[in-house]
């Protein structure tokens, strides 16, 4: 807050500057980064549109030393790309194999189980008519009294 006192045009411009960082208003016109900017007449020769200009030669710019980090990469690379191939190789191929076996497996362990409950249902089938016989014929009536 201001006093009442008046005080000089520098001691406002500095507090100013201490609370609000405000650089713009002190630089000239020309050179404030936002300035608006008027077309200006083109200082390059009158360049007819319907025929292009000539190509202009491409810069040529000096080699570089091979650089000791990039030539380890660059043999590294390959190499490793190689090892990459070959071990997804090898895991698929083990990964095939290990589902074969593991289908050979499951279908012998299916057909025994097959065979198993073929001779269950033989037994089953067969039971009633040998246990019948070795049985004594019922006199109809029920072994619980109220029936």
């Amino acid at each position: 807050m201001l006093s009442r006192a008046a005080l000089s045009h520098d001691a406002l411009n500095k507090s100013s500057r201490l609370t609000v960082p405000s650089f713009l208003p002190s630089l000239p016109a020309p050179t404030r980064p936002y300035a608006r900017r008027y077309a200006t007449p083109s200082t390059e020769p009158n360049i007819d549109p319907r025929f292009p200009p000539e190509p202009r030669q491409p810069l040529v710019r000096e080699p570089k030393p091979p650089n000791a980090t990039s030539e380890f990469y660059r043999n590294l690379i390959p190499s490793m790309l190689h090892c990459l191939a070959l071990g997804s190789i090898v895991y698929y191929a083990l990964e095939f194999g290990y589902m074969y076996l593991s289908r050979e497996k499951q279908a012998e362990d299916m057909g025994k189980r097959v065979e198993q409950l073929e001779r269950e249902l033989a037994v089953a089938r067969a039971g009633p008519a040998v246990a019948g016989s070795d049985r004594v014929q019922s006199s109809g009536q029920s072994w619980w009294k109220f029936w």
